[in-house]
Protein backbone atom coordinates (compact mmCIF):
# COMPACT_ATOMS: atom_id res chain seq x y z
CA UNK A 1 0.00 0.00 0.00
CA UNK A 2 2.94 2.28 1.04
CA UNK A 3 4.33 1.99 -2.68
CA UNK A 4 1.15 2.32 -4.35
CA UNK A 5 0.48 5.71 -2.33
CA UNK A 6 4.22 6.84 -3.74
CA UNK A 7 3.20 5.56 -6.99
CA UNK A 8 -0.16 7.64 -6.70
CA UNK A 9 1.60 11.26 -5.77
CA UNK A 10 5.63 10.85 -6.95
CA UNK A 11 4.60 13.40 -9.68
CA UNK A 12 3.95 16.22 -6.99
CA UNK A 13 5.58 19.32 -7.83
CA UNK A 14 5.52 22.90 -5.93
CA UNK A 15 2.13 24.21 -6.64
CA UNK A 16 -0.26 23.22 -4.62
CA UNK A 17 -3.06 23.78 -7.91
CA UNK A 18 -2.17 20.63 -9.07
CA UNK A 19 -4.50 18.40 -10.34
CA UNK A 20 -2.11 15.45 -8.48
CA UNK A 21 -2.14 17.31 -5.80
CA UNK A 22 -5.94 17.91 -5.50
CA UNK A 23 -6.62 14.12 -5.56
CA UNK A 24 -4.22 13.35 -2.64
CA UNK A 25 -6.21 15.81 -0.29
CA UNK A 26 -9.47 13.98 -2.32
CA UNK A 27 -8.41 10.66 -0.97
CA UNK A 28 -7.59 11.80 2.69
CA UNK A 29 -10.58 13.10 2.54
CA UNK A 30 -12.39 10.06 1.84
CA UNK A 31 -10.36 8.20 4.54
CA UNK A 32 -6.70 7.32 3.33
CA UNK A 33 -3.94 7.37 6.57
CA UNK A 34 -0.99 6.63 4.46
CA UNK A 35 1.12 9.98 2.78
CA UNK A 36 4.55 8.99 1.20
CA UNK A 37 7.13 11.08 -0.75
CA UNK A 38 10.88 11.20 -1.37
CA UNK A 39 11.02 14.50 0.20
CA UNK A 40 9.70 17.13 1.20
CA UNK A 41 9.93 19.52 -1.92
CA UNK A 42 8.03 16.70 -3.70
CA UNK A 43 5.01 17.14 -1.52
CA UNK A 44 5.58 21.50 -2.16
CA UNK A 45 7.95 24.23 -1.86
CA UNK A 46 5.77 26.73 -0.39
CA UNK A 47 6.74 27.07 3.28
CA UNK A 48 3.59 29.18 4.53
CA UNK A 49 1.34 26.28 3.34
CA UNK A 50 3.80 23.23 3.91
CA UNK A 51 3.65 24.17 7.49
CA UNK A 52 -0.14 24.34 7.50
CA UNK A 53 -0.10 20.73 6.08
CA UNK A 54 2.24 18.98 7.92
CA UNK A 55 1.94 20.87 11.44
CA UNK A 56 -2.07 21.22 11.58
CA UNK A 57 -3.65 19.01 8.38
CA UNK A 58 -2.18 15.95 8.70
CA UNK A 59 -1.92 15.22 12.54
CA UNK A 60 -5.53 16.30 12.13
CA UNK A 61 -6.32 13.81 10.04
CA UNK A 62 -4.64 11.21 11.70
CA UNK A 63 -1.93 10.84 8.57
CA UNK A 64 1.18 8.87 8.67
CA UNK A 65 3.56 10.85 6.58
CA UNK A 66 6.67 8.93 5.57
CA UNK A 67 9.54 11.22 3.83
CA UNK A 68 12.50 9.10 2.75
CA UNK A 69 15.10 11.63 2.31
CA UNK A 70 13.97 13.70 5.02
CA UNK A 71 14.27 10.53 7.21
CA UNK A 72 10.54 11.20 8.32
CA UNK A 73 7.79 8.59 9.90
CA UNK A 74 5.33 10.32 12.10
CA UNK A 75 4.47 6.63 13.41
CA UNK A 76 7.73 6.33 15.17
CA UNK A 77 8.65 9.84 15.37
CA UNK A 78 5.39 11.85 15.63
CA UNK A 79 7.03 14.93 15.87
CA UNK A 80 9.64 14.21 13.75
CA UNK A 81 8.63 16.05 11.08
CA UNK A 82 7.84 19.56 12.94
CA UNK A 83 11.15 19.54 13.87
CA UNK A 84 13.38 22.96 13.20
CA UNK A 85 15.90 20.83 11.18
CA UNK A 86 13.08 20.21 9.04
CA UNK A 87 11.60 23.41 8.77
CA UNK A 88 14.73 24.87 7.94
CA UNK A 89 14.90 22.24 4.95
CA UNK A 90 11.31 23.51 3.86
CA UNK A 91 12.01 27.16 4.38
CA UNK A 92 15.55 26.50 2.01
CA UNK A 93 12.85 24.59 -0.37
CA UNK A 94 10.71 27.76 -0.37
CA UNK A 95 13.65 29.93 -1.55
CA UNK A 96 15.01 27.53 -3.88
CA UNK A 97 11.79 28.24 -6.38
CA UNK A 98 12.48 32.19 -5.47
CA UNK A 99 15.77 32.05 -6.99
CA UNK A 100 14.53 30.00 -9.57
CA UNK A 101 12.19 32.44 -10.11
CA UNK A 102 14.71 35.69 -9.62
CA UNK A 103 17.14 34.19 -13.13
CA UNK A 104 13.81 33.08 -15.20
CA UNK A 105 12.63 36.72 -15.00
CA UNK A 106 16.31 38.01 -15.75
CA UNK A 107 16.45 35.78 -18.58
CA UNK A 108 13.07 36.80 -20.21
CA UNK A 109 14.00 40.57 -19.42
CA UNK A 110 17.45 39.84 -21.44
CA UNK A 111 15.53 38.07 -24.73
CA UNK A 112 12.73 40.90 -24.63
CA UNK A 113 15.55 43.44 -24.52
CA UNK A 114 16.86 41.60 -27.96
CA UNK A 115 13.46 42.06 -29.31
CA UNK A 116 12.07 38.61 -29.12
CA UNK A 117 8.81 38.27 -29.05
CA UNK A 118 7.52 35.52 -25.64
CA UNK A 119 3.92 35.97 -26.13
CA UNK A 120 1.76 33.13 -26.12
CA UNK A 121 0.01 33.90 -29.13
CA UNK A 122 1.15 36.07 -31.80
CA UNK A 123 -0.51 39.39 -32.31
CA UNK A 124 -3.87 39.29 -34.47
CA UNK A 125 -2.66 40.14 -37.89
CA UNK A 126 1.05 38.40 -36.95
CA UNK A 127 2.16 34.88 -36.91
CA UNK A 128 4.89 32.97 -35.31
CA UNK A 129 8.66 32.60 -37.96
CA UNK A 130 8.19 29.03 -38.58
CA UNK A 131 12.25 29.22 -38.50
CA UNK A 132 12.33 31.18 -35.07
CA UNK A 133 9.18 31.41 -33.20
CA UNK A 134 10.45 34.68 -31.24
CA UNK A 135 10.17 36.31 -34.41
CA UNK A 136 6.77 37.78 -35.81
CA UNK A 137 6.02 37.59 -39.62
CA UNK A 138 2.65 38.93 -41.17
CA UNK A 139 -0.51 37.05 -41.44
CA UNK A 140 -1.47 38.43 -45.22
CA UNK A 141 -5.01 38.03 -44.52
CA UNK A 142 -5.51 39.50 -41.02
CA UNK A 143 -2.83 42.19 -41.41
CA UNK A 144 -5.59 43.30 -44.62
CA UNK A 145 -8.35 43.39 -41.90
CA UNK A 146 -6.09 45.50 -39.37
CA UNK A 147 -5.65 47.65 -42.33
CA UNK A 148 -9.20 48.19 -42.76
CA UNK A 149 -9.99 48.88 -39.10
CA UNK A 150 -7.19 51.21 -38.72
CA UNK A 151 -8.07 53.08 -42.10
CA UNK A 152 -11.45 53.11 -40.70
CA UNK A 153 -10.18 54.61 -37.32
CA UNK A 154 -8.45 57.37 -39.57
CA UNK A 155 -10.96 58.66 -41.29
CA UNK A 156 -13.50 59.45 -38.56
CA UNK A 157 -15.35 56.26 -37.57
CA UNK A 158 -15.89 55.27 -34.31
CA UNK A 159 -14.74 52.15 -32.45
CA UNK A 160 -18.39 51.21 -31.51
CA UNK A 161 -19.15 51.81 -35.29
CA UNK A 162 -16.02 50.07 -36.44
CA UNK A 163 -17.38 46.67 -34.61
CA UNK A 164 -20.71 46.83 -36.03
CA UNK A 165 -18.85 47.29 -39.38
CA UNK A 166 -17.10 44.46 -38.59
CA UNK A 167 -19.67 41.99 -37.45
CA UNK A 168 -21.87 43.09 -40.13
CA UNK A 169 -19.17 41.55 -42.76
CA UNK A 170 -19.54 38.67 -41.05
CA UNK A 171 -15.78 39.05 -40.53
CA UNK A 172 -14.14 36.05 -37.52
CA UNK A 173 -12.83 37.63 -34.71
CA UNK A 174 -8.83 37.40 -33.77
CA UNK A 175 -9.87 34.39 -31.01
CA UNK A 176 -12.06 32.84 -33.62
CA UNK A 177 -9.68 33.39 -36.36
CA UNK A 178 -6.89 31.74 -34.04
CA UNK A 179 -9.12 28.92 -33.69
CA UNK A 180 -9.85 28.13 -37.64
CA UNK A 181 -6.38 28.36 -37.94
CA UNK A 182 -5.77 25.26 -35.55
CA UNK A 183 -5.00 27.62 -32.32
CA UNK A 184 -5.73 24.83 -29.83
CA UNK A 185 -5.46 27.39 -27.31
CA UNK A 186 -8.40 29.45 -27.96
CA UNK A 187 -10.33 26.31 -28.25
CA UNK A 188 -11.88 26.84 -24.76
CA UNK A 189 -11.15 30.28 -25.00
CA UNK A 190 -14.31 32.31 -23.65
CA UNK A 191 -14.57 34.37 -26.54
CA UNK A 192 -13.64 31.87 -28.70
CA UNK A 193 -15.30 28.90 -31.63
CA UNK A 194 -18.93 29.89 -32.49
CA UNK A 195 -19.72 30.41 -29.08
CA UNK A 196 -18.83 34.34 -29.13
CA UNK A 197 -17.92 34.47 -32.85
CA UNK A 198 -18.13 38.75 -32.44
CA UNK A 199 -15.83 41.48 -32.48
CA UNK A 200 -15.76 43.26 -29.65
CA UNK A 201 -15.60 47.22 -28.37
CA UNK A 202 -12.12 45.89 -26.52
CA UNK A 203 -10.86 43.94 -28.93
CA UNK A 204 -10.93 47.16 -31.79
CA UNK A 205 -9.41 49.30 -28.70
CA UNK A 206 -6.54 47.36 -28.04
CA UNK A 207 -5.31 46.67 -31.80
CA UNK A 208 -5.45 50.54 -32.21
CA UNK A 209 -3.35 51.20 -29.59
CA UNK A 210 -1.10 49.22 -30.02
CA UNK A 211 2.84 49.42 -31.50
CA UNK A 212 3.11 46.10 -32.63
CA UNK A 213 1.40 47.01 -35.84
CA UNK A 214 4.26 49.62 -36.52
CA UNK A 215 6.79 47.41 -36.38
CA UNK A 216 7.61 47.64 -32.11
CA UNK A 217 7.45 45.30 -29.50
CA UNK A 218 5.69 46.01 -26.08
CA UNK A 219 6.39 43.85 -23.47
CA UNK A 220 6.46 43.45 -19.84
CA UNK A 221 3.33 45.22 -19.40
CA UNK A 222 2.38 42.31 -16.62
CA UNK A 223 4.65 40.96 -13.82
CA UNK A 224 3.55 38.27 -11.57
CA UNK A 225 2.48 38.98 -7.81
CA UNK A 226 4.87 36.84 -6.15
CA UNK A 227 6.94 33.77 -7.18
CA UNK A 228 4.01 31.62 -5.32
CA UNK A 229 1.21 32.76 -7.33
CA UNK A 230 0.29 33.04 -10.76
CA UNK A 231 -1.40 36.23 -10.45
CA UNK A 232 -0.36 39.11 -12.68
CA UNK A 233 -0.36 42.31 -12.48
CA UNK A 234 -0.27 45.50 -14.78
CA UNK A 235 3.40 47.27 -13.92
CA UNK A 236 4.14 50.79 -14.47
CA UNK A 237 4.56 52.22 -17.96
CA UNK A 238 8.04 53.44 -16.92
CA UNK A 239 8.92 49.58 -16.92
CA UNK A 240 7.73 47.89 -20.16
CA UNK A 241 10.29 47.22 -22.35
CA UNK A 242 9.86 48.81 -25.75
CA UNK A 243 11.91 47.48 -28.54
CA UNK A 244 11.41 49.02 -32.13
CA UNK A 245 11.82 47.60 -35.55
CA UNK A 246 11.99 44.55 -34.91
CA UNK A 247 9.77 43.07 -37.12
CA UNK A 248 7.15 44.51 -40.30
CA UNK A 249 5.23 46.92 -39.88
CA UNK A 250 1.68 46.20 -40.90
CA UNK A 251 0.55 50.15 -40.41
CA UNK A 252 2.37 52.93 -41.11
CA UNK A 253 3.57 55.80 -38.56
CA UNK A 254 1.85 58.46 -40.28
CA UNK A 255 -1.84 56.60 -39.74
CA UNK A 256 -0.64 55.20 -36.63
CA UNK A 257 0.01 58.74 -35.64
CA UNK A 258 -3.40 59.94 -36.89
CA UNK A 259 -5.36 57.44 -34.94
CA UNK A 260 -3.32 58.06 -31.38
CA UNK A 261 -3.77 61.69 -32.15
CA UNK A 262 -8.09 60.84 -32.31
CA UNK A 263 -7.91 58.95 -29.21
CA UNK A 264 -5.53 62.19 -27.32
CA UNK A 265 -8.56 64.15 -28.89
CA UNK A 266 -11.30 62.05 -26.99
CA UNK A 267 -13.73 62.65 -29.88
CA UNK A 268 -16.74 60.63 -30.24
CA UNK A 269 -19.27 60.33 -33.22
CA UNK A 270 -22.96 61.47 -33.00
CA UNK A 271 -25.29 58.39 -33.08
CA UNK A 272 -26.89 59.41 -36.60
CA UNK A 273 -23.73 59.95 -38.36
CA UNK A 274 -20.69 57.00 -39.04
CA UNK A 275 -17.40 59.86 -38.24
CA UNK A 276 -16.57 62.65 -35.87
CA UNK A 277 -17.50 66.01 -36.84
CA UNK A 278 -13.92 68.07 -38.33
CA UNK A 279 -13.37 70.15 -34.64
CA UNK A 280 -14.00 67.33 -32.56
CA UNK A 281 -11.41 67.30 -29.86
CA UNK A 282 -9.88 70.18 -30.85
CA UNK A 283 -11.56 73.32 -29.15
CA UNK A 284 -10.82 74.49 -25.47
CA UNK A 285 -11.87 77.42 -23.46
CA UNK A 286 -9.74 79.82 -23.52
CA UNK A 287 -10.21 81.18 -20.01
CA UNK A 288 -10.50 78.02 -18.03
CA UNK A 289 -8.73 75.74 -20.49
CA UNK A 290 -11.28 72.56 -20.30
CA UNK A 291 -13.09 71.03 -23.51
CA UNK A 292 -15.76 72.56 -25.17
CA UNK A 293 -18.56 70.34 -26.49
CA UNK A 294 -20.69 70.38 -29.61
CA UNK A 295 -24.42 71.00 -29.12
CA UNK A 296 -27.23 71.82 -32.09
CA UNK A 297 -29.67 74.47 -31.55
CA UNK A 298 -32.04 74.67 -34.12
CA UNK A 299 -29.78 73.33 -37.21
CA UNK A 300 -27.04 75.67 -35.92
CA UNK A 301 -24.50 74.12 -34.10
CA UNK A 302 -22.21 75.42 -31.61
CA UNK A 303 -19.68 74.97 -28.79
CA UNK A 304 -20.12 75.38 -25.58
CA UNK A 305 -17.73 75.20 -22.36
CA UNK A 306 -18.30 72.53 -19.88
CA UNK A 307 -17.17 74.64 -16.92
CA UNK A 308 -19.71 77.47 -17.90
CA UNK A 309 -22.74 75.03 -18.26
CA UNK A 310 -22.61 73.39 -15.54
CA UNK A 311 -20.84 76.19 -13.27
CA UNK A 312 -21.29 79.50 -15.12
CA UNK A 313 -19.94 81.40 -12.16
CA UNK A 314 -16.59 79.89 -12.92
CA UNK A 315 -16.18 80.68 -16.20
CA UNK A 316 -17.63 83.23 -18.49
CA UNK A 317 -17.08 81.87 -21.46
CA UNK A 318 -19.85 81.82 -24.02
CA UNK A 319 -20.72 79.29 -26.31
CA UNK A 320 -19.33 80.07 -30.15
CA UNK A 321 -21.48 78.83 -33.31
CA UNK A 322 -19.33 76.24 -35.34
CA UNK A 323 -19.71 78.41 -38.58
CA UNK A 324 -17.73 80.99 -36.87
CA UNK A 325 -15.03 78.68 -35.97
CA UNK A 326 -14.37 77.44 -39.54
CA UNK A 327 -14.51 80.80 -40.85
CA UNK A 328 -11.73 81.93 -38.07
CA UNK A 329 -9.80 79.23 -38.65
CA UNK A 330 -10.16 79.73 -42.32
CA UNK A 331 -8.69 82.90 -42.04
CA UNK A 332 -6.18 82.09 -39.64
CA UNK A 333 -4.65 79.73 -42.07
CA UNK A 334 -5.13 82.33 -45.12
CA UNK A 335 -3.15 84.96 -43.49
CA UNK A 336 0.74 85.26 -45.17
CA UNK A 337 2.07 85.42 -41.85
CA UNK A 338 0.09 82.66 -40.08
CA UNK A 339 2.20 79.13 -38.90
CA UNK A 340 -0.08 77.14 -41.43
CA UNK A 341 1.51 79.20 -44.29
CA UNK A 342 5.22 78.78 -43.04
CA UNK A 343 4.92 75.28 -42.77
Amino acid sequence: MIFQCFQKYRYLTSAFERPEYKRMIADIEAGKTIVFFKDNSRLGRNYPELGRLMEEYFPQKGIRVISVLNHIDSLKDPNGYCSAIVSFSNIMNDDYIRQLSVKIKCTFAMKRERGEFWGNYAPYGYEKSSEDRHKLVIDPEAAEIVRMIFSWYADGASVCGIVKRLNALQIPPPSAYKCMKGCKGFASHSSGGIKRNIWSVTSVNTMLKDEVYIGNLVQGKYKSVSYRTKKMAPTDESEWAVIEGTHEAIISDEIFTIVHDRFSRRTRVAPNREASYLLSGYIKCAHCGNRMNRNGNNGYPHFRCITHAYAPDKCPCPSVRESALETAILTSNSRPDSGACRR
